[in-house]
């Protein structure tokens, strides 16, 4: 699976999800750093700057958990715990300081193309999806010029 998320950090995240499916993964900050986990494991925290948006991408394949920050790859995880794929409900923005836009969570893995397309133009390709959550309520361009969530499948 995949799942990528774009996030605007104005205040302290001091335990904050961007998006978590309990006992399964989840994409968490603390501080001004960013984590992802898999079967509660871990990947390293990776500081982001406040005031600015950034992309946060994970894949998870064959035990491997791969964390993109800002299409940068951060890190790569063998996980050696179980995967839970669990009915437990996805949680999103649960302590978050800031704004979300753009959280897609896919059941394939998305290659580095993909990253790159979406990172830089925008561009997807969502035949995977599960399911898309986008800020509606402004025609601007920009994800900080956007208010409002709404599930959009």
């Amino acid at each position: 699976f995949s799942v990528s998320a774009w996030f605007y950090i104005t205040g302290n995240q001091t335990s904050a999800k961007i998006i978590e499916k309990p006992s399964s993964f989840s994409i968490e900050m603390a501080n001004q750093q960013i984590k992802a986990s898999v079967s509660g494991e871990n990947t390293s925290l990776y500081t982001v700057t406040p005031n600015a948006w950034h992309n946060v991408t994970i894949t998870f394949e064959s035990q491997s958990l791969k964390l993109y920050v800002d299409n940068v790859l951060k890190e790569t995880k063998t996980i050696t715990g179980t995967f839970s794929s669990n009915t437990n409900p996805i949680k999103i923005g649960e302590g978050f300081v800031g704004a979300l836009s753009w959280v897609n969570y896919l059941s394939t893995v998305i290659d580095t193309t993909w990253l790159g397309n979406w990172y830089s133009n925008g561009i997807l390709d969502l035949s995977s999806e599960i399911f898309t959550y986008d800020l509606i309520g402004s025609t601007e361009p920009t994800p900080l010029a956007m208010t409002g969530l709404v599930q959009s499948s």
